[in-house]
């Protein structure tokens, strides 16, 4: 008698079947209900507009006879890679242009990509350089990398 209890007891898992299934319907609904609360609230869409992360070298060149520095090599160092329609070269407030349409940011700038854009030796000097990033959607702009023209 004893001994049929022990099997009935070691075999039987009728109680155990509804608990699991409970918690899978529990879990799958707190995972449902955060991936709706994300999007619904709008924070997944923070998430593309976030500025990407990348280091920058700057080496000032002067091609001329005149006195301080007329362009600049900018690379990319590492870090993420950043699409062209996205960045821009401003120094005082103003958008610059690369020397050369070849000299431009690539398509897509990575790690070890170099661009030359040219710098007003009368009115930059001593200024910013920034490198401005421009979220896809144009929402927001942020500066991801600058430095210092030379006197």
């Amino acid at each position: 008698m004893e001994l049929d209890n022990i099997r009935r007891l070691l075999t039987e898992e009728d109680a155990v079947t509804p608990v699991i299934g409970i918690i899978l319907v529990v879990a799958i609904t707190v995972i449902l209900a955060a991936i709706v609360g994300v999007y619904a609230l709008g924070l997944g869409s923070d998430v593309q507009n976030a500025p990407p992360n990348a280091d920058f070298d700057f080496d000032y060149a002067d091609t001329d006879a005149t006195a301080g520095a007329d362009q600049v090599t900018i690379e990319h160092n590492g870090g993420q890679p950043i699409e062209q329609e996205n960045i821009e070269v401003v120094v005082g407030g103003e958008t610059r242009d690369p020397v050369t349409p070849a000299d431009a940011f690539p398509t897509r700038f990575s790690s070890g990509d170099t661009a030359v854009y040219s710098i007003d030796e009368s009115t930059d000097l001593g200024e910013t350089l920034r490198i401005v990033w421009r979220a896809p959607n144009g929402d927001s702009s942020n500066t991801i990398g600058e430095s210092q023209v030379p006197d």
